[in-house]
């Protein structure tokens, strides 16, 4: 799956500040020009960022255990490599892992932390796979990076028509946003067509 968005590289290299998009360890990131491209980048720092800063999860309140759990999965990842990348495979945290990780029981199945993967298993965003030893490999499903990336194209639209009067917006500007827009759509769409490929096929009753 490919999932940076490489035509936000054209931004201008400016170093103009445009606001301050979210707060990671308690600094603030400023959103620059030149950051533009940086911050559609399916990284550890980004998905903290998204984690840290948003409300919700798709459509639904992003619970405080929820928040918690998925902080985990994430950090569990490497920092050098891209969520996405074959080279994080071996990156991916154990369902063993994360109930230690959760301060919970390593020997019992239906702990808080279990229920909480198979609810985010449940909803599309994680994915897992067995292993070896009876555990299960959690990993960010393609869905939850749809998600993070729809999240992060709004907040540059946001941010770009608060910091700038409409009346003094340069073409270059609305340039910027109108990409931003038609990127959105595209991620719409792929999220709208993996969730149709996630539902159950429906059996047509048989003829008497």
């Amino acid at each position: 799956m490919s999932t940076n968005l490489s035509h936000f590289q054209n931004f201008s290299s400016s170093n103009k500040t445009l606001g301050c998009i979210g707060i990671v360890d308690k600094e603030a990131i400023h959103l620059t020009e030149e950051k533009l491209s940086d911050i559609q980048k399916i990284t550890v720092r980004n998905i903290n960022r998204f984690l840290r800063n948003t409300t919700h999860l798709g459509e639904e309140k992003l619970k405080r255990p929820e928040l918690l759990f998925l902080l985990l999965v994430n950090n569990s990842y490497a920092y050098e490599y891209s969520l996405d990348s074959k080279e994080q495979e071996k990156y991916h945290p154990t369902s063993r892992e994360l109930r230690r990780y959760y301060k919970c029981s390593l020997t019992q199945r239906a702990s808080k932390c279990d229920k909480l993967r198979m609810g985010l298993e449940d909803r599309g965003y994680i994915e897992t796979e067995p292993t070896i030893n009876n555990s299960r490999k959690v990993k960010f499903s393609e869905k939850f990076f749809l998600t993070y990336q729809i999240w992060s194209l709004s907040e540059l639209k946001a941010s770009l028509l608060e910091t700038t009067l409409l009346s003094k917006m340069s073409s270059e500007t609305i340039n910027k946003i109108k990409s931003i827009e038609s990127t959105l759509i595209e991620k719409y769409a792929l999220l709208e067509k993996y969730q149709e490929a996630s539902l159950p096929a429906v059996t047509a009753p048989e003829r008497v």
